[in-house]
């Protein structure tokens, strides 16, 4: 039997989760012109070459076209991100690295659901955090799934800059506890992946 306009369980989920990143990490504006044309450049650009975009092309993308803040037309700040779960989340990866004043704003947030960073690399979000002395950034991808690990084959990509987050982000006014603990587990994880990549940067340096 079709759920709603899905045909079988695992197209529910899909469109489902869909609802679910859109929710707790907003959408990038893909309806808006400019973001098609940079987009089809950018892809066209590499398709000439017969490579795939790099991450970090796609994401120079998406930053112009991140959601507006509900009070008016002004994007959001990837520093001080509209939704709470990224704020919430962006805010512990900073104090985990030890940033503080400045420097804190040196982990942004960026949403990715939607786009074709989303499509290509598996990125609902990516976390960045400026490395500066004109070392590149490091990029974190987020993923969000309604399925339970092992159900899917995305642990069997390369995870190195990838966190997997598996079922529904809680509601914190639900369940501080277990939300709390959900930005906790995921924020671990994020900063366990930043520190991998600025060993291997250092190593080869």
């Amino acid at each position: 039997m079709a759920i709603g306009h899905h045909h079988t369980p695992e197209q529910f989920a899909e469109s489902s989760g869909r609802v679910n990143e859109r929710f707790v990490f907003g959408g990038v504006r893909i309806g808006d012109p400019a973001y098609q044309r940079e987009k089809q450049a950018l892809i066209q650009r590499y398709r000439d070459m017969k490579k795939q975009v790099p991450l970090r092309e796609g994401l120079e993308v998406i930053k112009h076209f991140q959601p507006f803040k509900s009070e008016s037309r002004e994007p959001a700040d990837p520093a001080s991100p509209i939704k709470q779960f990224p704020y919430a989340l962006r805010k512990f990866v900073a104090e985990g690295l030890g940033l503080k004043g400045e420097k804190e704003k040196d982990v942004l947030f960026w949403t990715a659901v939607d786009s074709f960073i989303d499509t290509a690399f598996g990125a609902d979000a990516v976390i960045e955090v400026k490395s500066g002395k004109g070392e590149p950034p490091r990029l974190v991808r987020l993923d969000v799934t309604l399925h339970e690990p092992g159900e899917t084959k995305k642990e069997e990509g390369d995870n190195r800059d990838r966190v997997i987050i598996y079922g529904e982000i809680p509601d914190v006014h639900e369940s501080k506890r277990t939300y709390d603990e959900t930005v906790r587990k995921v924020g671990e994880e994020i900063i366990e992946k930043l520190n991998a990549q600025k060993a291997v940067a250092k190593a080869a340096a």
